[in-house]
């Protein structure tokens, strides 16, 4: 058995299943930027929590709650993104 697991990313927004483009996908301290509405990676240490996080432009970030995987594991993480449509604040003219 290896000693890794494999983890596929799925991402489509709320609306009608398309993935906004580019995403950025956090995994620990590396990140990755794809244009695919899937990617896939390798998971070396086991010995410790993970946790995946993916943000696009114009949407709300979203993360996983931390979890473990075993030797071998091949796991599926589906994200849905909402659009953000918090207002942008608009600091002109204070002081």
């Amino acid at each position: 058995m290896p000693d890794s697991a494999w983890v596929t990313v799925k991402v489509k927004d709320e609306e009608g299943g398309n993935a906004p483009m580019p995403l950025t996908i956090v995994y620990g301290c590396q990140k990755m930027q794809t244009q695919q509405k899937q990617a896939s990676f390798k998971v070396r240490r086991l010995d410790n929590k993970h946790q995946l996080k993916v943000a696009a432009l114009g949407y709300l970030t979203v993360e996983t709650m931390p979890f473990d995987f075993s030797k071998g594991d091949s796991v599926v993480v589906d994200f849905v993104l909402g659009e953000d449509d918090r207002p942008l604040v608009n600091c002109e003219g204070i002081h």
